[in-house]
């Protein structure tokens, strides 16, 4: 006699909730399998034991006869899902929950047993619905048990059981899990194949965020999952959940807190030579990036004015160079005591801020009005941003030059060079010793150009005696140089204007015209001089402190069909096999803004991503989000622009940060992405 259920699904129900045990009856003594069976209709979904970000699990509630015992449940493997943007783990197909009954051995045969649950779950769609239950089932007990299973397939499709141990540890806005076999006991050995696509199901969110973006990768005895990190370290006593490979296999993965947890590895002496190399390279590209070239302007007005004073000139490119290293050198400082309070910052945060790009306007706009003498530097701040040009009144040459070279980095944030990446993610992933040393050698390379041609010109008298004598051509030289110098308070304004409202714009349009109208007018009226910079400083606080502007995207990339980046939604394209290229920008990024106007406005780069259905992701850095940074740590950058490509079944590419279009095709031709299939 076949055990019977006491509910069936109407017509209509979103979920059909059924008990089935793996035989017809339970021995005395012995012990019977039992499900719950929860077959959702098309389109709807019930949730894991971790619901994710939204949802709620099954809870159960047993009526069992007297001498009857029931296990707590055993869950099946989840998947992915996305609802409504959100990341959640479940079951969009029949699932089944499996535990166990054990009888008494005074139970008698023959005896009916009516085993009873109250179910409290939710089945989602596009809207959820709380569903209650109440689902019965009669066991007889038998002296003799048939040997057919009928949970045989639902017992397949648990994840196997493995005793682990576990360790964290934070990395650069990183928390790294780590799961090893202790010392004589069975281990996991997952191939790199196995890996690929892997996903590791926490069953707590509070140690895992399930929006946070996973990378799993094989160690000797066990895996490694590193994910952003949310808060400190965690290191649970215990940190359980389903690592799912690639080929489908699943593990519960029950691990307990390891002796000590792991330190972030130490770079050998080659691996630092090499950073330190890479960061020395970097500083030499970076004073070929568009956002130095107002810089460059100042540097060669500086080295014409003084390049017949061999001493002079030697002193002023010396202390540019001191200048340009205590700027990287604070730099430093700075992400190392945010890396320690735990934020997470990279390389150009302070172009995130308004307050900054704000500021950098502001002193741009004051070195080009002094560069086209249309007025002479005062004191205070006008001395300090003025005198930066190259124009000397209050301030000596030395001063100028050090201040030339403090300006040089600060204006050089908004770009990142080849080579530099790569050094800054190490710097900002070690910290201490390493991080100076990296910082150091970027700040050699930017100065080293400049120093060394001061130095060579004045020292070689083939050379010197050809540069051109001081006379009036210096000062239509220097109005001439003012031009880069207003293009680049503009791009300021217009970076400043991605940041805040429309009216944060106009309160620094007006806080910039009152300014420079003060100050070329001065000379008519101190009346005029005072009110225009007390209402041009009130304006500018005020427009630095407007509500954040609404999301906006570049022209260019506005003729080219994507998607804001999200790191679940990234999680969700590739688990169905859709090839993305991710692209994360900020507005005050030259380097992404050449990009741009280059490689991703060409049409066959467009042509290239339609034919083969490559989503486009783009996310953007302009203001602090901390997604976007823990995407970027996951990579070892520090700061865009940053370009991902995942071909199906495989593993990132990161692109080039200069693109180039013929490239860029050829890594989106749709026969490539077959190849890669």
């Amino acid at each position: 006699m076949l055990p019977m259920a006491a509910h069936a699904a109407a017509d209509g129900d979103a979920v059909a909730i059924t008990l089935v045990t793996a035989h017809d009856g339970i021995a005395p003594g012995g012990e019977l399998g039992l499900g719950v069976v929860q077959r959702p209709a098309p389109g709807w979904h019930t949730y894991w034991r971790n619901p994710g970000e939204t949802g709620a699990p099954a809870e159960i509630s047993w009526q069992l006869p007297a001498g009857v015992t029931v296990e707590p449940i055993q869950w099946p493997t989840p998947r992915w899902l996305e609802f409504s943007g959100m990341v959640t783990y479940g079951y969009d197909e029949p699932s089944t929950l499996i535990t166990r009954l054990h009888a008494a051995s005074t139970l008698a045969p023959g005896t009916r047993l009516t085993i009873k649950a109250h179910i409290e779950t939710l089945v989602c769609r596009d809207v959820c619905e709380p569903v209650s239950r109440d689902v019965s089932i009669i066991v007889p007990v038998m002296r003799t048990v048939a040997k057919d299973d009928r949970l045989a397939v639902a017992m397949a499709q648990l994840p196997k059981t493995l005793a682990l141990n576990v360790s964290a540890a934070q990395q650069s806005g990183r928390t790294v899990f780590d799961f090893t076999a202790p010392e004589g006991t069975s281990s996991l050995h997952p191939s790199d194949r196995q890996i690929r696509g892997a996903y590791f199901f926490n069953e707590s969110s509070d140690v895992i965020a399930p929006a946070a973006t996973q990378s799993i990768t094989a160690l000797p005895t066990g895996f490694r999952v590193t994910v952003a990190a949310s808060g400190p370290a965690v290191a649970a006593p215990v940190v359980s959940g389903v690592l799912v490979l690639g080929d489908g296999q699943s593990f519960r993965i029950q691990a307990s807190a390891a002796p000590a947890p792991p330190r972030s590895a130490g770079l050998s002496w080659a691996a630092l030579a090499l950073a330190i190399g890479l960061a020395f390279l970097g500083g030499l590209v970076l004073n070929l990036m568009p956002c130095v070239f107002p810089i460059l302007s100042m540097k060669l007005l500086a080295l014409t004015r003084t390049g017949h004073e061999t001493s002079a000139a030697r002193t002023e490119a010396l202390l540019y160079g001191v200048g340009v290293m205590l700027s990287f050198l604070s730099l430093a400082a700075m992400l190392e005591i945010a890396r320690e309070l735990g934020h997470s910052l990279g390389w150009g945060f302070q172009m995130q801020s308004p307050a900054v790009t704000a500021t950098l306007s502001l002193i741009l706009l004051l070195v080009a009005l002094n560069m086209s003498g249309l007025f002479e530097i005062g004191q205070g701040l006008q001395s300090v941003a003025g005198n930066t040009a190259g124009r000397m009144t209050r301030l000596s040459p030395s001063a100028n030059a050090f201040l030339t070279g403090v300006l040089a980095v600060v204006v050089a944030a908004p770009c990142t060079a080849p080579f530099m990446a790569t050094a800054v993610g190490v710097a900002l992933a070690q910290g201490g010793g390493v991080s100076l040393a990296i910082f150091t050698a970027l700040g050699l390379g930017f100065a080293a150009p400049f120093v060394i041609m001061a130095h060579l010109l004045t020292r070689i008298p083939a050379v010197t005696k050809y540069l051109p004598k001081p006379g009036p051509w210096m000062s239509r030289l220097r109005h001439a140089l003012a031009v880069p110098m207003y293009a680049a308070a503009a791009w300021m304004v217009w970076v400043f204007a991605q940041q805040v409202s429309l009216t944060g714009v106009w309160l620094l349009v007006l806080a910039l015209t009152s300014v420079g109208a003060s100050l070329i007018f001065s000379r008519s009226s101190p009346w005029i001089k005072g009110a225009g910079m007390g209402l041009g400083v009130l304006a500018g606080i005020f427009g630095a402190l407007q509500a954040p502007a609404a999301g906006t995207v570049s022209a260019t990339l506005a003729t080219i069909p994507y998607e804001s980046f999200s790191a679940s939604r990234l999680t969700a394209l590739r688990a169905q096999g859709r090839p993305v290229l991710v692209d994360l920008t900020a507005a005050w990024c030259v380097t992404c803004k050449v990009n741009e106007r280059t490689a991703l406005s060409d049409g066959k780069v467009a042509t290239a991503l339609k034919a083969s259905r490559t989503v486009y992701m783009v996310g953007d850095w302009t203001r602090q989000d901390s997604g976007i940074t823990a995407y970027l740590h996951t990579f070892g950058r520090s700061g865009v622009p940053l370009y991902v490509y995942y071909a199906p079944g495989r593993a990132p590419v990161i692109l080039p940060q200069v693109l180039n279009a013929e490239a860029l095709v050829k890594t989106l031709a749709p026969n490539a992405v077959k190849g890669d299939s």
